[in-house]
């Protein structure tokens, strides 16, 4: 993933997924479509987001 992608991506903290939403009648939670997390966490790029992302992916192979 480049790093201008990553740096206007947010992820999932839980898996890394960037399937997401808001929850409307919650507006400060999000759902992850994959795994299901429910918080108000969502990480955005940065050098976090690229360590994760790296760990995620080492996980998935």
């Amino acid at each position: 993933m480049g790093d201008v992608r990553l740096k206007e991506a947010k992820f999932c903290p839980k898996c890394g997924q960037q399937m997401f939403s808001g929850l409307p009648q919650f507006w400060s939670l999000w759902e992850c479509g994959k795994c299901g997390f429910r918080g108000a966490l969502i990480l955005e790029g940065g050098k976090l987001a690229a360590k994760l992302w790296s760990e995620w992916k080492n996980r998935e192979t």
